[in-house]
């Protein structure tokens, strides 16, 4: 899940790193949701270069995944 930084939506991606299947979808942010967001870290640049093939962002989450820092943190407040 991802807090977009120009709309204040909620981006939610859900794969799977073995088959390369997924899913996508966004919406409001909920104003009582609190999450963990490593993409947040990632400056204009660099996620606009993720976004421009499926290959780079799920291999970026792969390896967030693989590090420990996904999956996310997530009240509901």
């Amino acid at each position: 899940m991802h807090k977009s930084q120009y709309t204040d939506s909620l981006g939610t991606q859900i794969w799977c790193h073995i088959c390369h299947s997924y899913s996508g979808w966004s919406g409001p942010f909920p104003h009582n949701l609190k999450l963990t967001d490593p993409l947040s870290a990632l400056s204009e640049e660099e996620l606009s270069k993720l976004n421009q093939d499926e290959d780079s962002l799920f291999g970026y989450l792969d390896t967030l995944w693989d590090s420990g820092i996904l999956p996310q943190n997530i009240v509901q407040q």
